[in-house]
């Protein structure tokens, strides 16, 4: 598996609490250039407590690597899509995850957290079954609002982000902030709903 600063994931068991955990390993020799994506996202899920959050349970640093414990999780929202024989998730379905993902963002948005790169992949889903948890990862691209780099700076992913983000003369005008998870989360369901097998083919 991979995300904007992952590479690969291994499978363990907590000390502590015996779960089954994911271990997130990054190279820091090959990914040298995304040590500050890695910080952002252990600094951001360290203050964040919330059922749609993915948990981080520790994250060690090591001359060559960085290893993030997180809690594992079943899968993420993009394969819930794929493998439904029409490629779409039913009215219920979508509703039932959107909502979900709603009360994540509404938590994290009064922490004055932007996730800044919500797509499926980054929906992950806590067990396989037609109404599961949803939790949100993958925070390497999210901003704190007031940061000087959050309006000048382009993050995520396009086919997700919306016109004043991709846009300079609208970004430096106007700026984003939460609504811009808010356009991502209604790409969302437009790709969950609709048409994900000619998204597929576009992007």
């Amino acid at each position: 598996m991979h995300g904007v600063i992952g590479v690969c994931y291994l499978i363990g068991h907590s000390i502590q609490t015996n779960d089954v955990v994911a271990i997130k390993v990054i190279d820091k020799l090959r990914f040298s250039e995304q040590e500050e994506k890695i910080h952002r996202e252990v600094d951001i899920l360290h203050e964040v407590v919330h059922p749609g959050v993915i948990k981080l349970h520790a994250m060690f640093d090591t001359p060559g690597k960085f290893y993030l414990v997180m809690e594992k999780l079943h899968s993420d929202m993009l394969e819930m899509i794929l493998t439904r024989p029409a490629k779409r998730l039913n009215e219920r379905q979508t509703k039932f995850l959107i909502y979900q993902i709603l009360v994540a963002l509404r938590y994290l948005h009064s922490k004055s957290i932007v996730h800044c790169d919500l797509k499926p992949e980054n929906v992950l889903l806590a067990k396989c079954e037609d109404f599961p948890q949803t939790k949100l990862c993958d925070f390497g691209f999210a901003r704190i609002i007031g940061e000087k780099s959050f309006r000048r700076s382009i993050v995520g992913t396009p086919a997700y982000l919306p016109p004043e983000a991709l846009k300079p003369e609208l970004r430096l005008e106007k700026g984003y902030n939460r609504s811009l998870d808010m356009w991502s989360c209604g790409v969302i369901i437009y790709v969950s709903y609709v048409i994900m097998a000619s998204l597929l083919l576009v992007f």
